[in-house]
């Protein structure tokens, strides 16, 4: 880590560093209306139907959030992760709905998330 002039930190802005980010952006910028998003909270998984486009929202900077993708709130379908055990849910989607570190493709699972929402 270097220290910046204003005492705030910032990673080492390596070749791995960087590709990770521009894949970041390149999922976000692929997402469209009707993908389904997945968000580990809790011991829970929140699904959420994507309702538009990637925006930069400005307004919501401040909080560190500001690349935003729309969701439908109305659409959310919530699933306790012992649940998975019960229905037939692999181990690697098991694996793949809980990461919380990055954005990653579900299209793999697309089944078994369509299963968890019907």
């Amino acid at each position: 880590m270097k220290k910046k002039e204003n005492n705030q930190y910032y990673r080492e802005m390596s070749d791995t560093y960087i590709g990770q980010i521009a894949g970041y952006f390149v999922k976000l910028l692929n997402m469209k209306e009707g993908d389904i998003v997945s968000i580990p909270v809790n011991g829970k998984i929140h699904l959420f139907t994507v309702s538009g486009k990637y925006k930069y929202r400005k307004d919501l900077k401040v909080e560190k959030i500001a690349h935003a993708v729309p969701i439908d709130t109305s659409s959310e379908v919530i699933v306790n992760l012992e649940e998975l055990d019960f229905l037939n849910s692999t181990p690697t989607f098991k694996r793949a709905v809980q990461n919380r570190s990055t954005i990653i493709s579900l299209d793999p699972y697309a089944e078994q998330i369509n299963s968890l929402i019907e």
